[in-house]
């Protein structure tokens, strides 16, 4: 049979849309990091820290706000740094409310002496009703194949109340000493920020330490029941360095150098703490604080170590 003139065949070994080819592969690491996530990981090979406060979104609505802190333990020399950072907040039976899943190339010759010095912050909500949840975390490089996860229990308050809340002290860094990374949720629209004074942010170190004659910054954020249209009301506040068998220990100098009121319900107070004459080891930061309008007391609490 003569052979057509005119037609032109060409062959390739398949076709497909690159686009979808990735979004479907984008799609099975996060089914893969969903089910290691349930399951547990039995050793982290990356240095995972998680710390969160309860927030406010908008309408009122109850929200977590998170830090998850990654400091890798080698960086690659001459190669980016390909880290895949997941987060899911589970319900009390274990199901997935919200997820967050990001991905990143680090040029290590630009971000590397903030990688060594500090680390990297990924700051992260979910927007979740009121009562118990939990948070699960888990970042992977990817370049190696490397993994590390974190793990925190959550129980939300419902905002409703008018008695005043504090919760766990914050202590401060600056933003400009770590790579920060912001990853938006798949569900509801994130709250604002928690962590900031007035107009200037900061991050909360997952794992404070205090060192004798060094200043700490810290700060305490308090839901005050709506009652933040009274920026002058007094609130007495008492910390603590408590040991681990109970016994509260001398601080040292406490500082009370900042009170805010802001538009979102809560009150910031910032302190600055110098220890002096403390042994070395594990404490807790023990933080109570009074309403002068009803006299009932708040009290929160952070796990420190004294270097």
């Amino acid at each position: 049979m003569a052979r057509p003139r005119d037609v032109a065949v060409s062959h390739r070994a398949g076709y497909f849309e690159r686009a979808a080819e990735r979004e479907r592969t984008a799609l099975s690491r996060r089914f893969e990091a969903a089910e290691i996530v349930a399951k547990g990981l039995p050793e982290s090979e990356i240095a995972v820290r998680a710390l969160g406060v309860p927030s406010r979104a908008a309408g009122g609505r109850a929200a977590f706000s998170f830090v998850v802190e990654v400091q890798p333990r080698t960086l690659p020399d001459g190669a980016p740094l390909g880290l895949e950072i997941y987060a899911y907040a589970l319900d009390e039976k274990g199901g997935i409310e919200d997820f967050i899943a990001v991905a990143s190339n680090l040029d290590v010759s630009k971000v590397g002496a903030r990688l060594r010095g500090r680390g990297l912050k990924c700051r992260g909500a979910f927007v979740l009703p009121p009562g118990r949840h939990s948070l699960r975390v888990l970042v992977r490089d990817a370049t190696r194949g490397q993994m590390g996860s974190a793990w925190l229990d959550v129980n939300l308050p419902s905002f409703d109340s008018p008695d005043v809340m504090l919760f766990p002290p914050l202590f401060m860094d600056d933003p400009a000493s770590w790579v920060v990374i912001d990853a938006p949720s798949r569900g509801a629209s994130p709250p604002a920020s928690p962590f900031h004074v007035a107009d200037e942010p900061f991050v909360p170190r997952v794992r404070p330490a205090l060192a004798n004659g060094r200043t700490e910054s810290v700060c305490l954020l308090a839901f005050d029941g709506g009652r933040n249209y009274d920026p002058g009301a007094s609130f007495e506040i008492k910390p603590q360095l408590v040991k681990a068998d109970g016994t509260a220990v001398r601080l040292g100098r406490i500082e009370m150098v900042k009170a805010v009121a802001g538009a979102d319900g809560f009150r910031r107070f910032v302190l600055h703490l110098t220890p002096s004459d403390l042994a070395a080891g594990e404490y807790t930061l023990r933080v109570r604080l009074r309403d002068p309008a009803s006299g009932r007391i708040s009290e929160a609490f952070q796990a420190v170590r004294v270097e």
